[in-house]
């Protein structure tokens, strides 16, 4: 009896072992017009398996490119587009930031507002800068070690951010900052419950 488990691996999962069957046929095949209209065959199946929505010229040039890996490029088959071995094409590397963050917990986009806030020379602007990044501080704080953080916490740690150039004060009634309902604990803690 013959299982897939003992099956070599497939290359493409997404057209399965019949696609593979199929090409196997096909490489064995000596009269150029019967595989020509072989592989034409093929191709119009792996459209079927297609169903990204893409265009069909994109999708028919992915099936000729897909064929070919297949025959590992060594079958003397016309492809309508050309081939683009997959070895040849590399991605770029993507360019990750290399500075650290100072406070984890608040994040680098933290850092860039309270930058942009030291640059605003408008004062009116810069209080109303002052206050959202202090509230979305709290609300970092919340989420990160749960319960109510305070407001002077807040307003120490912007006071540490600036070396002492903005220090907020959060203490008066109408300066208070917003008040964030802590997160739940995920995992099996306090299941069941209530």
């Amino acid at each position: 009896m013959h299982y897939n488990s003992a099956a070599p691996t497939l290359q493409f999962r997404e057209y399965g072992r019949y696609i593979l069957q199929m090409v196997d046929k096909l490489k064995q095949m000596d009269n150029k017009a019967e595989r020509q209209a072989y592989a034409q065959l093929i191709v119009s199946l792996m459209l079927k398996f297609d169903t990204s929505g893409r265009p069909i010229e994109e999708r028919e040039k992915k099936a000729w490119d897909n064929l070919s890996c297949m025959t590992d490029y060594k079958l003397d088959i016309d492809s309508p587009y050309e081939i683009v071995r997959r070895c040849d094409y590399k991605p770029s590397p993507l360019n990750y930031p290399q500075k650290e963050v100072t406070v984890k917990h608040y994040g680098r986009l933290i850092e860039k507002a309270i930058t942009r806030m030291m640059e605003t020379t408008d004062t009116v602007e810069r209080d109303k800068m002052v206050r959202i990044i202090a509230n979305r501080m709290k609300r970092n704080l919340t989420d990160w070690r749960g319960g109510y953080p305070e407001d002077y916490e807040v307003a120490r740690d912007i006071a540490n951010f600036t070396e002492g150039a903005v220090c907020p004060d959060f203490s008066a009634p109408e300066n208070t900052l917003m008040r964030f309902k802590p997160t739940k604990a995920k995992g099996k803690k306090g299941k069941g419950k209530r």
